[in-house]
């Protein structure tokens, strides 16, 4: 009975890690990071330190998390980022300059992340304030 038991846990355990990823994936960048100046910033530049992307469009300019929406992967360390999208080395998703899925296992959007423009410039992450995919900050 109890070797049954423990197949079924183990058997458990393996479907969950294949379904979800082994938790060993990297956490999501968290509290202010400053991500240089607006004047420069044309397609994609990563967050120097940190996982995250900062970009401008037509629209004004926003951030975005460079984890892996599949299992986890730093994109930036693990992949590349190009002006106009991310690709994830691990398991090959792809998503475009908004963070949206293009190819690949990866079926969810990239986390966005609000960023603040200084007078002078300056540009500021704030990994920890979720926004909308939509949201811009003027720029």
């Amino acid at each position: 009975m109890s070797t049954r038991r423990g197949f079924l846990q183990v058997l458990g355990t393996a479907c969950v890690t294949a379904a979800c990823g082994d938790g060993t994936g990297k956490p999501e960048a968290s509290g202010a990071w400053a991500a240089g100046s607006a004047h420069d910033l044309s397609g994609l530049r990563p967050v120097p330190g940190a996982a995250l992307v900062v970009a401008r469009d037509d629209r004004g300019i926003y951030a975005m998390s460079a984890i892996c929406t599949h299992q986890r992967c730093d994109m930036i360390e693990d992949g590349q980022v190009t002006a106009t999208g991310m690709h994830c080395d691990c398991h090959a998703s792809d998503f475009d300059a908004h963070g949206a899925p293009v190819a690949g296992p990866a079926r969810a959007q990239l986390r966005h992340v609000r960023v603040s423009v200084a007078e002078d410039g300056a540009l500021t992450v704030h990994a920890d304030e979720t926004v909308p995919p939509d949201q811009r900050a003027p720029g």
